[in-house]
């Protein structure tokens, strides 16, 4: 069977999806236009159309992991990802595979980033003046509006922020997953990580150092699949430790409106 392929670069981990159909392939072409690569993957990914897909009706997605296989079901789509054998499968129904794709992708990118260095946050990142700044916090914190209220800053992305060490600190690397009530990332790009806020609504503005073990925990926390994984928390607390020990982290308690950058600043002067 003919297989059309696409390579998808964040960072410097590649993944090639390959699809049955050059509709699907083209449609993963449209979705993560701006990380589409010829770089060598450490993973490749093969979407396979079934008439049915052995998953739970109506789940929006779910991982589990065993024997270092992840498993993932949900209402369209079923798959598993082995990182050893640097193979992974999605089974789709019919109709449009790009929220499956993007589900399985997100899986993937949070483990293999934890493999090869790194941390995949649930955060939003903001590239302000050359440097990079993480806002962390649970859904309805504020990550979105935080990245709507940076006009004229570039959004690595409002959800997902890829992390990876450099040579003299950390980079936050943009990421293309998003839905369309985000803010879209600007496109394949990075800035080096000057600090990590953990977002607090409030009616005032201020920035607060936070305890070291503090920021471990949030950091560890706001890691995806891997956090919920008990057989990675050892990894996830290590590599959060890594990242604290060389970025500082504030709580930031702010109002919905674009003066909270005086506080970031005031605290991060470049």
């Amino acid at each position: 069977m003919t297989r059309h392929t696409r390579t998808i670069r964040i960072a410097d981990i590649g993944v090639t999806v390959r699809c049955a159909t050059a509709i699907d392939a083209d449609t993963v072409s449209a979705r993560y236009a701006a990380f589409v690569s010829d770089a060598a993957p450490l993973l490749t990914l093969d979407i396979v159309r079934a008439r049915c897909v052995a998953a739970p009706a109506g789940d929006e997605g779910s991982v589990t992991t065993r024997g270092g296989i992840a498993t993932l079901a949900g209402g369209t789509f079923a798959g598993t990802i082995d990182l050893v054998g640097q193979r992974a499968e999605l089974q789709v129904g019919s109709g449009d595979p790009t929220a499956a794709v993007d589900y399985c992708l997100r899986v993937a990118y949070a483990q293999l980033a934890l493999q090869f260095g790194g941390l995949l946050v649930h955060a939003a990142g903001i590239a302000r003046g050359g440097r990079a700044f993480l806002f962390l916090g649970p859904s309805g914190t504020g990550k979105t509006t935080v990245a709507r209220m940076s006009s004229g800053d570039l959004v690595l992305n409002d959800d997902l922020v890829l992390l990876m060490p450099g040579e003299s600190g950390w980079n936050a690397f943009a990421t293309p997953f998003w839905n369309p009530t985000q803010v879209r990332a600007a496109g394949a790009t990075h800035a080096p990580l000057a600090a990590i806020f953990r977002l607090v609504q409030s009616t005032r503005v201020q920035a607060e150092p936070l305890p070291t073990s503090q920021a471990v925990a949030e950091l560890a926390a706001h890691a995806p699949v891997v956090a919920s994984d008990p057989t990675r928390t050892a990894a996830v607390l290590r590599r959060a430790r890594e990242v604290i020990s060389f970025v500082p982290a504030y709580r930031l308690q702010f109002r919905k409106e674009p003066s909270f950058w005086a506080a970031v600043e005031a605290a991060t002067p470049a």
